[in-house]
């Protein structure tokens, strides 16, 4: 009899499966999140916000406030560092954290000093994606409240999950709360 070996995937190769299942499309806005990414920039009062999600090699813009872009290579981006994270990524001025200080963002235009992002996570626990906000001016990590942009990133998966339900309505504040409400229920939700 023989036996059929199958080879298990990285963790890496599950991640990409679990963004690929979203089928979600960069070129395309969508009003939701563009609502998120502007929500974000005028909640932190900065000049920059996106919602994005990352590949094996690419971050996809797929709403941004202030930014005119629709990729960035992720070697060259601050979100890279979200993938391995589970909580929020605050940096509070680029050129001394030794992680980001040569991005081209930083030492070029626009002169990124600050950074704040959370990741977005599928249904399944990978991170997919990010939602941050950048800004030219340092600021202290310790005044900046994490909470918002991990209430954010939630958001970003709730409309990913409810789209992907293949509910075509509109996403209320109502059947996010109640979504929230029986995942913890049923102990798989996140409540950071």
């Amino acid at each position: 009899m023989a036996h059929r070996w199958t080879k298990s995937k990285s963790p890496e190769e599950q991640r990409l499966d679990a963004l690929h299942r979203y089928g979600i499309s960069y070129q395309s806005p969508e009003r939701s999140f563009d609502l998120l990414a502007g929500g974000l920039a005028k909640l932190y009062s900065t000049p920059f916000a996106l919602v994005t999600f990352m590949d094996a090699k690419h971050q996809y813009v797929k709403a941004a406030s202030g930014l005119e872009m629709q990729t960035i290579a992720l070697a060259s981006s601050f979100c890279q560092y979200l993938l391995t994270s589970t909580g929020a990524l605050i940096i509070g001025d680029a050129t001394q954290d030794e992680r980001v200080m040569a991005l081209s963002v930083v030492t070029g235009l626009p002169g990124i000093r600050f950074y704040a992002g959370a990741p977005i996570w599928s249904s399944d626990g990978f991170q997919i994606g990010s939602v941050c906000v950048l800004d030219t001016v340092s600021r202290d990590p310790e005044t900046v409240d994490p909470s918002y942009l991990l209430h954010f990133a939630h958001m970003a998966q709730a409309v990913l999950e409810h789209r992907q339900g293949g509910n075509q309505g509109v996403l209320t504040f109502q059947s996010y709360q109640q979504r929230r409400a029986e995942e913890v229920k049923a102990g798989g939700g996140r409540t950071s």
